[in-house]
């Protein structure tokens, strides 16, 4: 089975307006799995028309319910010693001063006495990247080539430091065949 064609769990905001942070995304609490990446793309372009945007920083409580049941909370791993990388962008005119704590680039993050091993949180305010049409429109304007600069900067750094601190090696590239290789093999470039 292709990775494209596996059930995935999907969650996100509820539909009826009340305030959660988490909740299935295709809205079935008994079976929340989206059949593939085209499922779970079809459940998010189906919120987009039934979802309201309350706060925007409310990434604890969905983190918090995925805490292994059973584990004791002193000897639960932070997520910056797990491969994962966390990107937020700010959408609207709300108060991002939490997600901004969140991306700390100077110090690492501490809480419960507990520090951060590496920084895995990147957040960017797409209201930076915005602006109003030069021609009088109501249009906005915006710089993607930016904000996809900004979004994946620290990406490359993150990885790197858990490669790091793991010990773990890259796999070595695999040179791309010449065309006269490729010619010999029978394998076809266009």
């Amino acid at each position: 089975t292709s990775c494209c064609q596996r059930s995935a769990s999907a969650v996100g905001a509820p539909p009826d307006y009340r305030v959660s942070h988490e909740w299935p995304l295709n809205g079935d609490s008994a079976n929340p799995f989206c059949q593939g990446a085209a499922g779970v793309l079809e459940a998010y372009r189906h919120c987009l028309e039934e979802v309201r945007l309350r706060r925007a920083n409310a990434l604890r409580p969905g983190h918090q319910a995925r805490e292994p049941a059973g584990i004791e909370p002193s000897r639960r791993q932070p997520a910056s010693y797990l491969p994962v990388s966390i990107i937020v962008v700010g959408i609207g005119s709300g108060n991002f001063t939490e997600m901004e704590l969140l991306d700390q680039d100077v110090w690492l993050l501490e809480e419960g006495g507990q520090k951060a091993c590496r920084d895995i949180v990147q957040f960017v305010e797409l209201r930076k990247y915005l602006r109003v049409a030069a021609d009088g429109s109501d249009g906005v304007r915006w710089s993607k080539v930016a904000l996809a600069k900004d979004v994946l900067q620290e990406l490359p750094s993150q990885i790197l430091e858990y490669m790091r601190r793991r010990r773990l090696k890259p796999n070595r590239l695999q040179q791309p065949q010449s065309p006269s290789s490729s010619a010999a093999t029978g394998v076809s470039l266009g």
